[in-house]
């Protein structure tokens, strides 16, 4: 498939990885496959991972938080630390209704903000996220949150 070409939507459920703790295993393997070093995915006062399901149960991908400081005032605050879809389901919308499932994840707790540091920004501003800082091929990105 051309690297653009978007696929048909797939069914799935977005939810908290912490209710299937038989695929947290599999998210952290995901994420450090891809990445090498991932923060610990469950941590206190930030949301839990979100993990996208298909039809059978099966991971699909996810999503996971971190804690670090904000480039805008130092302060701590809440990050995607990591996204990953499989890659025979990219370019079906999982990407983003995982962003927008940590978004209300980190509302219900009152969280007012989000960031992220990506290499694909379309995905965010799309989203409505706003480039912070660009680094080298990365961008610092930041949504804030109705809460």
């Amino acid at each position: 498939m051309p690297p653009h070409t978007r696929m048909r939507p797939i069914e799935c459920t977005i939810e908290d990885a912490a209710a299937h703790p038989d695929h947290l295993a599999q998210l952290q393997e995901w994420f450090v496959s891809e990445w090498r070093q991932i923060d610990p995915m469950l941590q206190a006062q930030i949301p839990s991972p979100r993990i996208a399901l298909g039809s059978n149960n099966q991971p699909l991908g996810g999503l996971s938080f971190t804690k670090a400081a904000s480039p805008l005032n130092g302060k701590p605050s809440v990050w995607i630390n990591a996204l990953y879809v499989l890659p025979e389901f990219r370019r079906a919308g999982l990407a983003t209704a995982l962003i927008k499932q940590a978004a209300m994840a980190a509302e219900t707790m009152n969280i007012p903000e989000l960031f992220v540091h990506t290499h694909v920004p379309r995905l965010y501003q799309k989203l409505n996220w706003c480039i912070v800082q660009v680094k080298n091929d990365h961008c610092v990105m930041h949504q804030h949150l109705s809460s």
